[in-house]
């Protein structure tokens, strides 16, 4: 999970930028190991692990999405009206993927006024395998400069993703698919702010001492019941945080506050002594 994390995002992005968040019912329990030694934003969990997934899926807005291959060619030295013409099927397909996707969701009730519809283009440098996913900037390639604002776009998607010795000189652009998505907004849930307590737990979240194997050793973690943590709790690991449906495993050197919403923040307590993870 470690290098899957790293590889994803190392790809035209930066760690720093992220926050790592550690849901499903394991998740918590595997946090800080999969987080590693990366210099996250911030790393966080939250109470209602186990169910965070469906929770994220029943708030997320309703779309369908449509795909189509196509073959589309730009070379250099083209001119403004050549590029337009050899992407008119691309305008084409994404009219005939809109109308499509805009007869599903008229015929499930929703209203025209209702649907946003989003230009995807599917665009590699001709001789490579890789394509990138261009959100388009323009609803259709009507004019020469449309055109160039969607090669633009795949340029400076290109160029986070890839070394600059990928990119060609003299570059023939590839459009080898298209795609549209139609989106409904929804109502989106507000995060409960509720009012800290002081920073040691409550005596009934408490619930023993149990012996943890950790580091080639047996050592003793402190035991609580995560249903009795309050907002405004801080735990210092060596710590397990029991759940139903999940575990939240706190290192030797690790830190855990709870926020006035309820989210757990995990930081490394070297690093706030000015030293590096371990």
């Amino acid at each position: 999970m470690r290098e899957h994390l790293v590889r994803s995002l190392m790809v035209g992005h930066d760690l720093r930028d992220y926050m790592l968040l550690g849901y499903g019912g394991g998740g918590p329990m595997h946090l800080i190991p999969y987080a590693g030694d990366y210099p996250w934003k911030s790393i966080a969990t939250v109470p209602h692990a186990g169910a965070f997934s469906a929770w994220g899926g029943a708030c997320m807005d309703y779309a369908h999405r449509r795909h189509k291959s196509v073959t589309a060619l730009i070379f250099p030295g083209m001119d403004g009206a050549a590029k337009v013409q050899a992407l008119a099927h691309v305008s084409a397909t994404w009219e005939q993927l809109e109308n499509e996707l805009l007869n599903d969701l008229l015929g499930e009730g929703f209203s025209r006024d209702q649907i946003k519809l989003e230009q995807i283009a599917y665009i590699r440098y001709y001789g490579q395998l890789e394509d990138v996913e261009v959100d388009s900037p323009v609803a259709r390639l009507a004019t020469p400069k449309d055109v160039d604002k969607l090669l633009k776009r795949h340029e400076e998607l290109f160029t986070k993703m890839f070394t600059l010795a990928a990119k060609p000189t003299m570059p023939t652009y590839n459009v080898t698919e298209v795609s549209v998505v139609a989106r409904v907004s929804t109502v989106k849930p507000k995060l409960a702010k509720q009012a800290l307590q002081g920073k040691k737990p409550p005596k009934q979240a408490f619930k023993g001492i149990r012996r943890c194997f950790q580091k080639g050793r047996w050592i003793d973690a402190r035991t609580f019941e995560m249903s009795e943590l309050e907002p405004g709790n801080e735990i210092d690991g060596l710590a397990i945080i029991e759940a139903p449906n999940t575990t939240l495993f706190v290192p030797e050197d690790w830190h855990v506050r709870i926020d006035e919403h309820e989210i757990y923040w995990l930081t490394n307590k070297n690093l706030k002594k000015g030293g590096n993870r371990k």
